[in-house]
């Protein structure tokens, strides 16, 4: 900036804050590279690891709801920075639960105050958490994607814009898992599934 004599009095600076856009666009690169995956675990596996990384949480797992949906089997478990048995685990009183409801969940902080009777929220002293759901071809629930941290979510927005991006093409392998050992099963008993 001059004055009116020419003199510089001052400067304006302009910054642009490209993260979001470049998480965004990180997050794409990951999943054009990982979609050839011949096994689900391959996909969702480095799935979990990118986005405890990419969203700075320390708890990620993709999850199949059981029949019913009152519980969730993980398909893929990443604590800490490694991966750990797949378990099953029960609903109510959890965020899950209101994922399912609620399409999606994105708390940025105080997710134990909310959920007093969880206790993976206790046990994993955990701050923040964000999830969404899976759905199969019908519409119907068919699994979720969630993650916790330790550390408040900076911005719950873009972590949750982020998992509903991956969430699509999650969507499109669950639900191939799930009709292939529909078929095995039934193959197994004497029918044909189409």
């Amino acid at each position: 900036m001059k004055n009116e004599r020419g003199e510089i009095i001052g400067m304006a600076t302009v910054f642009r804050d490209n993260t979001e856009r470049k998480l965004i666009e990180d997050t794409l690169r990951f999943l054009a590279q990982n979609s050839a995956r011949s096994e689900v675990s391959e996909l969702f596996r480095p799935l979990c690891r990118y986005l405890a990384g990419a969203l700075k949480m320390e708890f990620v797992c993709v999850a199949r709801l059981a029949p019913g949906a009152a519980d969730a089997n993980t398909l893929a478990l990443f604590i800490d920075g490694d991966f750990h048995d797949n378990t099953s685990f029960p609903l109510a009183g959890t965020p899950c639960a209101d994922v399912i409801r609620k399409e999606s969940v994105a708390l940025a902080c105080d997710v134990a105050k909310l959920y007093p009777s969880d206790p993976k929220i206790r046990q994993f002293n955990a701050a923040s958490y964000i999830g969404v759901i899976l759905r199969g071809a019908e519409g119907e629930p068919i699994g979720l994607i969630a993650a916790m941290g330790r550390a408040p979510l900076a911005n719950a927005g873009l972590a949750e814009s982020i998992l509903k991006l991956v969430s699509v093409r999650v969507e499109g392998e669950l639900e191939h898992e799930i009709d292939r050992k529909s078929t095995r099963l039934n193959s197994s008993h004497g029918y044909i599934s189409y």
